[in-house]
């Protein structure tokens, strides 16, 4: 079984480029996890240099999310935030040109691997906050998946057996199979595509960097999960 990587990171920055600097957002609000996914973009960097695999790539935004959320469908109606929903129809066919050339760099990966017979995993990098609504989240990392793929299920199932060491749940804090860019593209590849999103709680980062002894445990966890589908498929 030959195995290629995607590692996306859809809330990579908080950068407001030039040309959208009338879009008023408080500083606060940018810094939070309103803008941005605090460590995703260290993670999913470190995932993309450490596999060991030569048919893979990294894709990330390199906008807020408050502008466009490059992991909302074009037509869900929380694609634009509050502050962007009313920008220019210039303004947001620039985000969406953008947006859809993202999708596109996936999508062309993903065809042309599956085209050469391998098993693309997607991993798409997210955090999320320790403490939502007033109460404290209990998972540490969240492997969200679509239970009603077999092939997806179980590498999802074998994976979080490899992440013992941590508080590691499936389809939590959120649910794998919302609107999303793995939803998008399972839709698209019916076969030879697994879509995860991997979620790590922020209390594992610190000044933006995930920390290196569970950046490492998560690689080994994959390389693991992918010996140990080889090995069933004997």
């Amino acid at each position: 079984m030959k195995f290629a990587f995607l590692i996306s990171c859809e809330h990579a920055f908080n950068t407001i480029p030039e040309e959208f600097k009338n879009v008023f957002i408080p500083e606060t609000i940018i810094h939070s996890h309103y803008g941005y996914d605090e460590g995703a973009y260290d993670l999913a960097k470190f995932l993309y240099e450490s596999l060991n695999y030569n048919q893979k790539l990294l894709i990330h935004s390199t906008i807020t999310r408050l502008l466009i959320d490059y992991n909302r469908s074009l037509d869900n109606p929380k694609i634009f935030s509050k502050f962007s929903k009313y920008l220019s129809k210039n303004q947001k066919e620039l985000l969406i040109k953008n947006y859809k050339i993202f999708r596109e760099r996936s999508y062309r990966f993903i065809s042309d691997c599956i085209q050469k017979n391998f098993l693309v995993i997607h991993f798409s990098i997210h955090s999320f906050v320790s403490v939502f609504k007033s109460k404290y989240r209990k998972t540490e990392i969240g492997i969200l998946y679509d239970p009603r793929n077999f092939l997806e299920k179980k590498f999802a199932k074998e994976l979080k057996k490899k992440l013992s060491p941590y508080i590691c749940h499936l389809n939590l804090p959120y649910r794998g199979y919302t609107d999303g860019h793995t939803t998008q593209l399972r839709q698209m590849f019916k076969e030879k595509y697994i879509g995860i999103e991997f979620e790590i709680n922020q209390n594992f980062v610190k000044k933006n960097q995930v920390g290196k002894s569970i950046k490492l445990n998560v690689v080994n966890a994959i390389h693991q999960t992918c010996k140990k589908l080889c090995e069933d498929q004997l």
